[in-house]
């Protein structure tokens, strides 16, 4: 590029852009969202049939398959987290709170 123009034009057309732009959330990531929520909604139904061991399984489950979804949620993330309390899930909460911002205190 002995000239600069393309180089010069590349800068240009990437300060046109915005840096953060904020992506909106596709079909997937709602029905995504859905599913957690319904999980997390099954989950409190076994713990409260007291099914702790099947909840404790189910709240794996849901954070090894979904955790980053959890955790971009704040509403999700503390019903999620709720539910690992209720059911004794010591170390998947130590896990989640090792892994996010949640508020897990």
């Amino acid at each position: 590029m002995p000239d600069g123009e393309p180089q010069a034009a590349l800068m240009d057309s990437s300060r046109r852009r915005p840096a953060f732009a904020r992506p909106r959330p596709s079909l997937v990531q709602r029905a995504d969202q859905a599913l957690v929520a319904a999980q997390v909604e099954r989950i409190m139904c076994l713990i409260a049939a007291g099914h702790l061991h099947n909840a404790r399984e189910a709240c794996a489950d849901l954070l090894f398959d979904f955790q980053p979804l959890i955790v971009a949620r704040p509403e999700l993330c503390q019903r999620f987290v709720a539910a690992l309390r209720r059911c004794d899930a010591q170390q998947l909460l130590r896990r989640l709170a090792t892994a996010s911002d949640c508020d897990i205190a």
